[in-house]
């Protein structure tokens, strides 16, 4: 007697190849690669801070919603270093591609399907880069609403079950606590195309349920969250890290004229929505969805242009391919994967392939240095490391402090946040905080220059100048010295 019946196989098959694909895509938690990444590098070392008690925001500082923070808490707890990440990596792809498969289903048999889901892995490499990015962790929910509202679009019942508008407000909110501006375009615009659907059938009381219920379901996420800001006296920290510091990075949210790809991306998914729904009754409410998430997502991305922003885009580029496939539209399905994510792609496969063979014979050396560096200071005092400049113009020196288990003692460890903002003033913090240790970028002359630090630190250590350029200084008279 076979115990296991088609569907215990499907899911064992997309676990295989979602565990394949991050093993060699994600080169900042895949056992097979040394690079932390500067993105991963920061989630990383605030994961490491709530394990000793620090509070995202008031005590380190970044501008991602919490959700990406404590999920890298939560993978170094259940194993140190990136390997837990690594696994919550592999049961999140699975999700996603799974929903991406029971989508696909929608329209095709089991092969097709299954096809699919490859398709979703291709499109998605050519925007994952470093792998451990807020726009991957948001995939499964993106998914997941994504097939409820393609079921209901494409089914033949009137009723929109509330248990639908339940898991859309889960989802939404969990992605607002990622990032706010992905909520709003994907989910949301997902949620807005299906209540206009229902406006639109004049189902007014329906309507009015499914609102309601989808309120509540943000709510039971979000709520909590505040509360724990709240009660840490730290609401208004939480309220600049995802929201006013952001306006200032961002400079615009109508940043899609600096982005050829952002335009065009989002707009073939527009003309295709046109022309083929049009043609085609039965997937015409598709249009619903599928209009807004294009229109907003082209509107929200603001004005950099980092493609793993893109990250969440693909599921809809292969909800659109798979339309196409299903309806004998096979060379125009090929020309969309021929025109948009084949470069991508390239460009990925490639930067991985050179990481696997050269990037992880530099990256030792470098981590080796640090490590060197790192061992001058007692174990009892490094947890009073002040972090400052290690990555600027470039120079990802920061990347070291996961891989030593540093957790900077200042909030705003991260240079660039101070060019983005300019109220903050680590120098003066330096002098009022007197911690006993502070490692700065190697080619930074503020210590230097900067009289009141220099009269109270001295070089104690520098890494090797051919490998990285890190310097550690150390408080006068803290040892004696």
């Amino acid at each position: 007697m076979n115990i296991f019946s088609y569907k215990h196989y499907c899911f064992i098959y997309l676990i295989f190849i979602s565990t394949l694909f991050l093993l060699f895509y994600s080169y900042t938690t895949s056992p097979l690669y040394l690079n932390e990444g500067m993105d991963s590098t920061i989630y990383k070392t605030i994961g490491l801070g709530i394990l000793e008690g620090k509070i995202p925001y008031r005590d380190l500082f970044d501008h991602k919603g919490p959700m990406v923070f404590y999920i890298n808490a939560l993978g170094q707890l259940i194993m140190s270093g990136r390997m837990g990440i690594f696994l919550l990596q592999i049961i999140s792809l699975s999700f996603a591609v799974l929903f991406i498969y029971k989508t696909s289903r929608l329209f095709g048999g089991y092969g097709m399907s299954f096809l699919m889901s490859i398709v979703f892995l291709f499109v998605l490499s050519g925007f994952i880069e470093e792998g451990n990015q807020c726009e991957f962790w948001m995939l499964p929910y993106i998914t997941v609403s994504l097939f409820l509202s393609t079921k209901y679009l494409c089914g033949n019942s009137m009723h929109h079950p509330l248990a639908y508008s339940f898991i859309y407000g889960l989802c939404f909110s969990v992605v607002l606590l990622t990032r706010i501006n992905d909520a709003v375009s994907q989910i949301g615009a997902i949620v807005f195309g299906v209540f206009m659907y229902m406006l639109m059938q004049r189902r007014y009381v329906q309507l009015l349920q499914n609102v309601l219920i989808f309120i509540c379901g943000t709510l039971v996420v979000l709520v909590p969250v505040i509360l724990y800001f709240v009660y840490n006296n730290c609401f208004n920290d939480f309220i600049y890290g995802n929201y006013i510091f952001n306006r200032i990075y961002s400079g615009s949210i109508l940043g899609f004229y600096q982005s050829p790809l952002k335009t065009s991306l989002c707009l073939y998914v527009f003309v295709f929505c046109f022309c083929f729904c049009m043609k085609n009754v039965k997937y015409r409410n598709l249009v619903f969805t599928m209009f807004p998430i294009s229109i907003l997502s082209l509107f929200l991305m603001g004005n950099r242009n980092f493609m793993h922003y893109y990250i969440v885009l693909a599921p809809l580029i292969t909800l659109t391919i798979t339309l196409l496939v299903s309806n004998k539209n096979k060379v125009f399905a090929l020309c969309i994967m021929a025109l948009f994510p084949f470069q991508g792609w390239m460009d990925s496969t490639c930067n991985c392939s050179k990481q696997l063979v050269k990037g992880n014979k530099k990256e030792y050396s470098f981590y080796e240095e640090t490590k060197k560096m790192v061992s001058k200071i007692p174990f009892n005092e490094r947890n009073d490391i002040w972090c400052y400049n290690l990555c600027s113009s470039g120079n990802h020196y920061m990347e070291f402090l996961p891989y030593n288990k540093i957790v900077p003692c200042n909030r705003f460890f991260c240079c660039w946040m101070l060019d983005n903002d300019k109220s903050i003033n680590e120098k003066e913090s330096i002098v009022n905080y007197s911690p006993k240790w502070v490692l700065v970028d190697g080619n930074s002359s503020f210590m230097e220059n900067f009289q009141a630090i220099k009269m109270r630190y001295l070089l104690y250590a520098k890494t090797n100048d051919n490998i990285c350029r890190i310097s550690l200084y150390e408080l006068r008279n803290s040892h004696g010295r």
